[in-house]
């Protein structure tokens, strides 16, 4: 069996778990102060889709691409194609407003 195929269920169960946490539930690194050890007064926020699969999906299938370059060159080129087109798919666009304020100035 082919090592992609092995972690090909680690991988879909992680990214489904992140997804409901970020899109779903919401999460904020500010919701707990470390230095006080106490709740801070910051509410969770949630990521859109296209914050999840344009930002933090690519990056997490570039950080579990390299251990399997080093096993299966295939398989983390695969997924570094992978990322590499959902960031640029999801990337923001400017709006036209933005874009016309930037080219005057």
């Amino acid at each position: 069996m082919s090592y992609f195929l092995f972690m090909l269920f680690p991988m879909v169960i992680l990214v489904t778990i992140q997804y409901l946490l970020e899109v779903h539930i919401g999460s904020s690194t500010n919701m707990y102060d470390g230095e006080s050890g106490v709740l801070s007064d910051c509410l969770p926020r949630k990521s859109t889709h296209s914050q999840f699969v344009g930002k933090l999906l690519p990056l997490q299938l570039t950080a579990m691409g390299f251990p399997l370059l080093i096993y299966d060159l295939l398989s983390g080129v695969i997924l570094f194609l992978v990322s590499l087109l959902l960031f640029c798919r999801y990337r923001k666009k400017k709006s036209p407003a933005r874009a016309q304020r930037s080219a005057t100035t």
